[in-house]
């Protein structure tokens, strides 16, 4: 099998507005000694959530080109053709993408068309995607209610207070109550 795989890591956070860059990457691992000549692709993702800003050809291997076209939708097209064919992993391409403001997941996803060994060996059926699903959410800790950098007792005492209708101390109260 070929992996063609979206991202080093299955998993990705990004601030609304952030700027994420997702590697291409042709993983021949598990390939038998094989290899892989060409690729013809889409990546897609929500257009909801990420705005594709650019796809750029990263290393050395091979023709690359992109169709962004369809950009808005959330679809690009990606070609690749080397005539002696890679037998190891290669990234082929990074995608820069800006986090739209709307919170939530996306997953950015590849799905291949046709691919071939440089033998013209037809490699459809042993290509196997992975996606990168990413989280558009502002950064922060999960827990840290008084905004002070720590998830500790006083975090757990807010939401305690909170749940039975106490006040709750917001960050300007807290060294006002401490005098």
């Amino acid at each position: 099998t070929v992996t063609v795989a979206v991202g080093s890591v299955p998993t990705a956070q990004v601030a609304p507005g952030g700027k994420l860059a997702v590697p291409v990457v042709l993983d021949l691992t598990n390939a038998g000694g094989g290899n892989i000549a060409s690729l013809a692709a889409t990546l897609n993702w929500a257009a909801g959530r990420l705005q594709l800003d650019s796809v750029v050809k990263t290393g050395t291997f091979g023709t690359f080109t992109s169709n962004t076209a369809d950009a808005a939708n959330g679809s690009a097209a990606l070609t690749l053709f080397n005539a002696t064919g890679a037998s190891s992993t290669v990234t082929f391409a990074t995608a820069y993408f800006t986090a739209l403001t709307t919170v939530g997941g996306t997953r950015v996803g590849i799905t291949a068309q046709t691919a071939g060994t440089d033998a013209g060996a037809n490699l459809a059926a042993a290509i196997r995607a992975r996606p990168l699903d990413v989280c558009v959410v502002p950064f922060g800790k999960w827990g840290d209610v008084n905004g002070d950098s720590v998830v500790n007792i006083l975090d757990a005492q807010q939401v305690s207070r909170r749940a039975v209708a106490l006040p709750v101390a917001n960050r300007s109260e807290e060294h006002t109550s401490e005098l």
